[in-house]
């Protein structure tokens, strides 16, 4: 990770780069894929959107035609509606 840490500040130094928070529920696709690799025992590589598991593909389409998403939890009890 060391090595990718400096590429990411060598490109960022050369051009025209913001980095920003994205809370989870702007990039549903990352955090399905995330909370999958947490769970799988093995590695997979998925080359095309078509052969992305069906929850996966899901929020692939939600984001495309930009729909927007929710977080609902549960805090001590009470839930809380979290629009992002």
């Amino acid at each position: 990770m060391k090595d990718d840490i400096k590429q990411i500040q060598s490109m960022s130094s050369l051009d025209d780069f913001s980095f920003i928070h994205t809370f989870r529920e702007g990039n549903t696709t990352t955090d399905s894929l995330t909370n999958m690799a947490e769970h799988c025992k093995t590695t997979t590589i998925f080359t095309e959107a078509i052969n992305l598991p069906s929850k996966v593909t899901s929020t692939l389409k939600n984001d495309v035609v930009g729909k927007s998403s929710i977080r609902i939890r549960v805090k001590k009890g009470n839930f809380i509606f979290d629009p992002g």
